[in-house]
């Protein structure tokens, strides 16, 4: 009996971490073998909704006293945020709401696949914002040539690597080399129903500079989240 209860032990911790690894892997392994993707439309989810709600309704001051790592992030945005900015998965204008306040921001066009978001930040009418439905896989505009800057944040998580790579093939016509990329992700693997992956911090770097470009800082002091910047380099992809 007490080998059998020393086997038991022994084979749990031997397949305790690859199991783990397996669970936060899931969806893209069914996606890689089966090709199925979850439903990533987290504004049905009411809890969530109603948080973001809460926090358009904060002021800067407000913002930095209830929700300072968040206020890091933002912050860290607002100061490299300039002329004309694309903003890739606004959701209800969180973000939106601030960089569009920058003297150095001529206009965000702020883009989002789902219409219930979308709907709720065109009904806050904020000057200097263009609203949008729209695929980010499937980005194309008539009237724009070029963005100066380009923020996503807390979105890769969310998308698979085809739809990333769509996303960038699709930003190699509104970008060069002096377009700044804000790119934020939370650090290693967050449980949330609506995140496809994780990066870990030299995961998100090295990530950045296939990806994206050579990123000139990344900041982790909000504890949760990792955020970086640097110049597009998409010529090398």
């Amino acid at each position: 009996m007490p080998r059998i209860k020393y086997l038991v032990k022994k084979h749990k911790k031997l397949f305790k971490f690859p199991l783990l690894i397996l669970n936060r892997h899931r969806n893209i392994i069914v996606w890689k073998i089966f090709r199925k993707k979850i439903d990533r439309n987290q504004w049905i989810a009411t809890k969530r909704r109603n948080t973001y709600n809460k926090m358009m309704s904060y002021s800067w001051e407000e913002t930095k006293s209830n929700l300072y790592p968040y206020y890091l992030r933002l912050n860290f945005v607002v100061e490299r945020a300039k002329g004309e900015v694309l903003e890739i998965g606004c959701g209800i204008g969180n973000l939106t709401k601030w960089i569009c306040k920058s003297e150095k921001v001529k206009r965000v066009v702020a883009i989002d696949a789902f219409r219930e978001p979308l709907e709720v930040l065109k009904s806050y009418k904020i000057p200097k914002v263009i609203p949008i439905q729209m695929r980010l896989e499937n980005i194309k505009f008539k009237n724009i040539k070029k963005f100066d800057t380009v923020v996503i944040c807390e979105v890769i998580e969310h998308i698979y690597p085809d739809e990333e790579k769509k996303m960038l093939n699709a930003l190699r016509n509104y970008v060069d080399s002096e377009t700044i990329f804000i790119v934020s992700t939370p650090i290693g693997w967050m449980v949330d129903q609506f995140h496809v992956r994780g990066f870990t911090k030299k995961q998100f770097k090295n990530h950045l500079k296939k990806h994206y470009g050579e990123p000139l800082e990344i900041d982790y002091s909000s504890g949760y989240s990792q955020i970086a910047y640097g110049y597009f380099n998409l010529n090398k992809n």
